[in-house]
């Protein structure tokens, strides 16, 4: 039998052997030897969302980049990584010297060593990864190995455990794990990466998924629709979609002390009154009318069919013509066609009335107030208006703009969910400038059908200047949107506008600028709480989100001011969007991936609108003024819409 030969000298140990116990200390100085030689500590690094979009997997194959990077910074490098595995293979001998299998190890070693230092440089700006090298390394640190085996003396080793096929598989899957354990970790860390990178939260996540397969086809579209179906069908869509998810009771209440109230009937204004008490009645006096007329509707129900009621004759800025009821509820106008009521003059105020739409086919019950054109200083006051795609729709119409109108104290609802492809937006402003929009309830505006996005209220289409202020937006709250349903509540842009139909015709890129949303509750959205899309110079103060996608600033547009908010979710810009925080209570995107929602824990019950402290945020100072309750801040007080919930509909907001 041939024995191994081995350095021993009269029973005295080899250098060798003394200096074996050494050989795992260098393992980290051949380490930073080769981070250091590739460079990696110089510079910045790119996030994996930057590497994904920035890569062409051809350029990752061994031998296919030649023609991006030059041989001539390539062959020092290899070089290099030929050297590192030469004295890995070196090692390995000193090691285990001549035992069989542990070639394989070498190899191993040396190619995992040296594909972690592309996949390092693969994550430096203007560098590109070389799978060559880990081939160069997987090539050479076995075969110095298998030369150093050929030496006439070799270093005494332990005895073999097994044979040299179990060895390598032994090797094999010990490197296998060490791979996958990295790959995990790394994996989940590119994935938090990419979700604060990407920005979209769990729901918004699940929705472009699902639009992956649209506009695909052949192979792609093949690929789109299997990764569809199975996230569909895995249950991980459901899973995100109930992530952050709020569980609440059915057929809850709406609360009473927002939105119109019989508390806001106010008194009959000074001015001819004109009582009416059928709808033939109700236009002859609307066609009749003079600035200070009060129309006055005697209790019933008016039916309006065939043609939309239309407000032709203006008032005057000192004498406004108002239509109204003697109190909220006395009066019911039902409407049966795609617009009701359509104002196209300035200088009207509607009071106290109950709209409702009463079609049987959704799509056909389209707006309740029309306001368009040269319908300035419009005011909405203490209506009730139900079961339209937009109860309140505004825009341009014959070159003229509905400015510096009031929409207050006015509860926008939906019955059922709207069986619909058109728009779905209770509050749909499109180019109209200096809006005030305060004291309203906007709930249930969930839309079935289409791209089943629907929003509480929106201003957009170049317009300026408008103020959401201590709204109550309760986006599915008697009613629940199905799995692709979209609710997003307040927001300045919108879906967005073609350029051709803004305000100033897109010069300015702008779908809305100088806008305000304070004191607002904004609650159960299955998408954003409040979506800012190219809205420059937006101001949001004092406003609680809960249960919502948080807060979404979009695009290079958009730039805002977010101050003293308490955010069920994330504050996040998307697309090169901007924004400055301050005194914020906010959670996370990664939180609401892996359902953890601390700022839900600050309320007694939120499910059950219970938003009374259970633990007090950190006080903030941003000034003085009423919040969504009606009381007055002044100094340091809680971020959020309100001071204390008990407060609310205790007493009358001025």
């Amino acid at each position: 039998m041939n024995q191994p030969r081995h350095i021993m000298t009269g029973g005295r140990r080899s250098r060798l052997e003394t200096i074996r116990p050494l050989l795992p200390w260098l393992i980290p100085p051949l380490l930073i030897a080769a981070v250091f030689l590739a460079d990696l500590p110089g510079g910045g690094w790119r996030t994996p969302l930057d590497v994904a979009w920035s890569t062409h997997p051809v350029t990752l194959l061994p031998g296919f980049g030649l023609g991006l990077e030059p041989l001539s910074a390539r062959l020092p490098r290899w070089l290099a990584t030929a050297a590192l595995a030469a004295l890995i293979g070196l090692l390995t001998w000193a090691w285990r010297g001549g035992t069989a299998g542990y070639g394989f190890f070498a190899g191993c070693a040396a190619f995992s060593l040296s594909l972690l230092i592309e996949i390092g440089r693969w994550f430096k700006p203007d560098r590109l990864p070389d799978l060559s090298d880990p081939v160069i390394a997987a090539l050479v640190a076995p075969l110095v190995w298998r030369l150093l085996r050929l030496l006439p003396v070799q270093p005494v080793t332990p005895l073999p455990r097994h044979g040299p096929w179990r060895t390598r598989g032994r090797i094999l899957l010990r490197f296998a794990l060490a791979a996958a354990g990295l790959g995990l970790a790394a994996g989940g860390a590119g994935v938090a990466s990419t979700i604060e990178g990407l920005g979209y939260a769990p729901a918004q996540f699940v929705t472009l998924v699902e639009d992956l397969p649209e506009g695909r086809e052949g192979f792609s579209g093949a690929v789109a629709n299997t990764i569809a179906w199975t996230f569909e069908h895995s249950g991980a869509a459901g899973w995100l979609k109930a992530a952050s998810r709020i569980d609440r009771p059915d057929n809850p209440p709406f609360p009473d002390w927002v939105g119109a109230r019989a508390a806001h009937d106010g008194v009959l204004p000074t001015g001819r009154l004109r009582s009416v008490n059928t709808v033939e009645t109700l236009r002859q006096a609307i066609d009749t009318a003079l600035p200070g007329d009060v129309i006055l509707l005697q209790p019933g129900t008016y039916r309006i069919k065939q043609s939309p009621i239309g407000i032709a004759r203006p008032g005057a800025a000192d004498a406004l013509i108002v239509m109204r009821a003697p109190r909220l509820g006395s009066v019911i106008l039902e409407s049966e066609l795609p617009e009701a009521i359509k104002i196209g003059v300035p200088h009207w105020r509607f009071e106290n009335l109950v709209l409702r739409g009463v079609c049987a086919d959704d799509t056909a019950c389209d707006n309740g107030f029309h306001i368009v054109g040269a319908a300035r200083n419009v005011t909405l006051r203490n209506l009730r208006i139900e079961d339209f795609n937009a109860q309140i729709k505004i825009n341009r119409e014959h070159g003229q703009f509905p400015d510096a109108g009031r929409i207050e104290h006015t509860s926008l609802i939906n019955t059922h969910p709207r069986r619909t492809a058109a728009p779905v937006t209770p509050i749909d402003l499109v180019s109209a400038n200096d809006w005030v929009i305060e004291d309203n309830l906007i709930a249930d505006f969930v839309k079935l059908q289409g791209n089943a996005v629907s929003y509480g209220a929106f201003a957009k289409g170049g317009a300026r200047g408008t103020i959401f202020a201590r709204n109550v937006i309760l986006c599915e709250w008697r009613l629940r949107g199905g799995l692709k349903g979209q609710t997003i509540g307040l927001s300045f842009g919108g879906g967005g506008t073609a350029w051709g139909t803004r305000r100033d015709l897109g010069r300015s890129g702008y779908e809305h600028a100088d806008g305000m949303m304070k004191d607002n509750l904004i609650a159960f959205c299955s998408d954003d709480g409040i979506y800012l899309n190219r809205a420059a110079n937006s101001v949001l103060r004092h406003n609680t989100l809960i249960g919502t996608s948080g807060i979404d600033v979009r695009h290079p547009e958009s730039m805002a001011l977010i101050e003293a908010n308490v955010v069920d979710g994330p504050i996040r810009a998307r697309d090169d969007g901007l924004f400055r925080d301050s005194g914020n209570e906010a959670g996370s995107l990664r939180g609401m991936f892996l359902g953890r929602n601390p700022v839900r824990e600050l309320f007694v019950d939120p499910g059950r609108f219970d938003l009374r402290w259970r633990r007090l945020p950190v006080l903030v100072d941003t000034g003085q003024g009423l919040d969504l309750c009606g009381a007055e801040r002044n100094g340091f007080t809680p971020p959020g819409a309100y001071r204390d919930f008990r407060v609310c509909g205790q007493g009358e907001k001025p």
